[in-house]
């Protein structure tokens, strides 16, 4: 879930989720609208996450950038 309030889900959305672990891009999500109002939400599987995975998921805007967050498993 990436949160991300906006007015219109069609106009200003996140339109790309890209997701790596241990530093390899494993995933990447092109999106033309936003789940709802308030925030983006895909599910995915990803074998390749292991116990002490470093997983890093980022969600880029239509207008404004990006941000990424990062957990170690």
């Amino acid at each position: 879930i990436a949160l991300h309030p906006v007015k219109d889900v069609e106009d200003h959305f996140i339109d790309e989720i890209t997701i790596s672990v241990d530093g390899k891009e494993v995933k990447k999500q092109k999106l033309k609208k936003q789940s709802n109002k308030k925030t983006e939400e895909i599910e995915v599987l990803i074998p390749e996450i292991k116990k002490g995975s470093e997983v890093s998921v980022k969600a880029r805007c239509n207008e404004f950038g990006a941000k990424t967050e990062t957990l170690k498993l």
